[in-house]
């Protein structure tokens, strides 16, 4: 199902301001060349279809404004353009727009344009990384984009609208906005066959150059997949925002419903973001129960729970990072495009429980495990009661703050995928969205050395990099005296981080990542950590308790971990940063194949500047301007943990 838009004359208006915004003085040109040609005594035998859709969605405009009807058939202009204006929105700040944009003048080359737009975007859905790309192949074949395929370096796509196609012999076949892809003769040779916007597309398929053929280095195994982040064009950015309610899911264990502060923070709100009330109802909660209603979101962001172990719709520790998050997102876009946003809350975590309790068709003991039924019960009922006061609702991100119970789980990458995908389907199934939904991460700093949680958090968005992004790491943050759990202050803080990423991403449209490392080259007794940057430059935490105090071989490395083959520590002379990557030099070679890591080993204390911390931590970041509007605390972004070796 496709997400519900009501159309009006408003609706329309609407659309036409976001395409000049688009288009620029573009679209008045092409508005005059089209009235021009209809005034010739000979016009012309075809018209430029973006004209014939402007022209007719503002004459259904005018109907609707005198009252008057319009057909059914008539209105498929409207999703046409509608669509046509999504497609180029999602792409408007890739380097390449620009230059895409101008090609439209022809008309001839606009279902070109837009095919390509729609092909770039669904492929992205599919996981290929895409990239728009100037590029010749062959006999003065042009590349439209590039896109990665499982076991394969770049490849580049060409994509042809039908008439293209089918004088190449390439059928042009409506599929329900889906890609198949069928194999040639040749594995290189792909045919994708799509039909959006009133358009078929082929997407012929061949060899792409090798990023690594021009000097780049080159990334670890597991890295592969990674896609590079798109070039950034200037000009205003274009929100997404498909929904009168976005809503945010959070899940995972105590970090999720605010565990260890109980003193409560955000007790008002000052915009119009929501949440779901249960009232008093047990579980289970009947999601068309009358009492059910939408409330201001507050903390707590749900009812207390009365003991442990607890479960939704009583499982709320203390101040979680939900109403923060929020506070922040609707400052951002108002901030930024001058209207308001409206996010809808929920946090179904279960304090205290491993992933095996909050994935679907969970373990049932007792009350745990209620967690992934939960999600879709306040899914089903926030659409119930977004549709009775005539709004819309969608998902925009699960947000999964875990990993402490499965520090030790090798297998803790591939179940939150599963997590991703059992969400991405059921969630959407309930609200009629065609977005789909994204994942957060945050990295867990405090539990096990050398934990697979850990790493499965930062490696997963690299290999699943359009559906899964990891925030970045929570050392950074204020902890309780566990060194576990975060204070009320510190919740905030990953809240507006939080935030942060969810504007870049699902707002903006941009393929957002964390300070992480690319690759690891060793030479003699110097180790080079290349790094994706955010923000440039690359700078030094100072206000941060030196790691590692006591491991004499590491002290001197600023969170920095380096170890032989056989796991010996190799001591640590000097860290520097050199542009995006950091260099670190040894007091003796660590041998082939040696491992490089970064706050993966932990300390018998908690780090203890410039507040109460955890027990791994690092100083690198990034020189992020961001500041948290409830907070006022600088957010710039600390690097992920991470271990690899060192090739």
């Amino acid at each position: 199902m496709q997400q519900t838009t009501t159309m009006s004359a408003e609706l329309i208006d609407d659309l036409v301001s976001r395409l000049k915004d688009l288009l620029g003085d573009l679209l008045d040109d092409l508005r005059k060349r089209d009235e021009k040609g209809q005034r010739s005594k000979t016009p012309p035998s075809r018209r430029h279809r973006l004209m014939v859709l402007v022209q007719s969605v503002e004459c259904i405009a005018a109907c609707w404004r005198k009252g008057e009807p319009v057909t059914i058939a008539e209105t498929n202009d409207i999703v046409e353009l509608h669509d046509a204006i999504g497609f180029m929105e999602a792409w408007r700040d890739d380097l390449l727009f620009p230059a895409i944009i101008k090609s439209i003048r022809a008309q001839d080359d606009y279902p070109h344009a837009i095919v390509t737009f729609a092909a770039a975007r669904h492929l992205g859905y599919d996981g290929h990384c895409p990239e728009l790309y100037a590029g010749r192949q062959g006999q003065g074949r042009a590349a439209d984009l590039r896109i990665r395929v499982p076991g394969q370096e770049h490849i580049a796509v060409e994509v042809n609208p039908p008439s293209v196609a089918e004088a190449r012999g390439t059928q042009s076949v409506g599929v329900n906005r889906r890609m198949q892809f069928e194999m040639r003769n040749s594995p290189l040779a792909v045919l994708a066959v799509m039909a959006t916007c009133g358009l078929g597309a082929a997407l012929l398929v061949a060899p792409a150059p090798s990023a690594h053929a021009a000097g780049k280095p080159k990334a670890p195994a597991h890295a592969a997949g990674k896609p590079k982040a798109p070039a950034r064009a200037a000009g205003k950015p274009k929100a997404s925002l498909p929904w009168n309610w976005s809503g945010i899911i959070g899940t995972g264990q105590s970090l999720s419903v605010g565990a260890r502060a109980p003193h409560i923070l955000s007790t008002t709100q000052p915009y119009n973001n929501l949440k779901l009330s249960t009232g008093d109802l047990a579980w289970p909660v009947d999601p068309s129960a009358p009492s059910l209603k939408m409330v201001p979101l507050v903390e707590p962001v749900g009812r207390l729970a009365p003991t442990y172990p607890s479960s939704w719709p009583t499982n709320i520790d203390g101040e979680t990072f939900h109403t923060t998050m929020a506070d922040e997102l609707t400052v951002l876009v108002r901030k930024n495009f001058k209207r308001d946003f409206i996010s809808v809350h929920s946090a179904v975590g279960e304090d205290g429980q491993g992933m095996v309790y909050i994935k679907k068709g969970a373990e049932i003991h007792g009350v745990k495990g209620h967690s992934y039924q939960a999600a879709l019960t306040e899914a089903t009922a926030i659409t119930r009661l977004a549709k009775a006061v005539g709004k819309t609702y969608g998902v925009g991100a699960v947000v999964v703050t875990h990993g402490e119970s499965d520090s030790g789980n090798h297998d803790y990458e591939a179940q939150l995928h599963q997590l991703w995908q059992d969400y991405n389907s059921d969630l959407r199934a309930i609200t009629g969205q065609s977005q789909h939904i994204l994942m957060i991460l945050t990295q867990q700093n405090a539990v096990a050395d050398h934990s697979p949680s850990t790493l499965a958090q930062w490696k997963i968005g690299v290999d699943y990099p359009a559906e899964i992004v990891c925030s970045g790491p929570k050392y950074q943050y204020p902890y309780f005296t566990d060194g576990v759990h975060l204070t009320g202050e510190g919740y905030r803080q990953l809240g507006e981080k939080y935030a942060q990423v969810y504007y870049q991403r699902v707002i903006l449209g941009r393929q957002w990542e964390p300070l992480e490392p690319t690759g690891a080259a060793r030479s003699g007794w110097t180790i080079t950590v290349h790094f994706h940057v955010p923000v440039a430059p690359l700078a030094w935490e100072t206000t941060f308790s030196p790691p590692h105090p006591s491991v004499g071989e590491w002290k001197d490395g600023k969170g920095f971990e380096v170890s032989d083959t056989s796991g010996a520590k190799v001591r640590i002379k000097s860290v520097t940063i050199a542009g995006n990557s950091v260099v670190i030099t040894c007091a003796s070679d660590p041998g082939a194949d040696a491992l490089v890591g970064y706050a993966m080993v932990g300390e018998p204390g908690v780090s203890s500047a410039p507040h109460a911390g955890t027990y791994r931590w690092g100083l690198l970041r990034d020189s992020d301007p961001f500041v948290g509007a409830v907070t006022g605390r600088p957010q710039p972004n600390y690097a992920l943990a991470f271990e690899m070796p060192a090739l």
